[in-house]
């Protein structure tokens, strides 16, 4: 019987509305994935990028991205996901 676990991460990109509200986006494997769930929401909007800046809470999974708006941010949060992968 061959067993194999792994863990994956699952990004959730969260956009924070001017009124503080928060509303998943999408999700995502990686990262850069994430990253491009943000642009392809802000493209489909019609909002021209004027920079993406992007850190990551200290201690957190958690990560901002700022866009150049003074209310509006978005959130990229990671999950450790473990996996199952072989017969039973």
């Amino acid at each position: 019987m061959k067993e194999l676990f792994f863990d994956m991460k699952r990004y959730v990109v969260d956009f924070e509305s001017g009124n503080g509200k928060f509303h998943e986006i999408g999700e995502a494997s990686s990262l850069d994935e994430a990253v491009n769930i943000v642009e392809n929401f802000l493209q489909a909007k019609g909002f021209e990028v004027p920079y993406i800046r992007m850190w990551q809470k200290p201690e957190s999974n958690k990560y901002i991205v700022d866009v150049g708006s003074y209310t509006e941010f978005f959130h990229i949060h990671y999950a450790e996901v473990s996996q199952f992968e072989g017969e039973w």
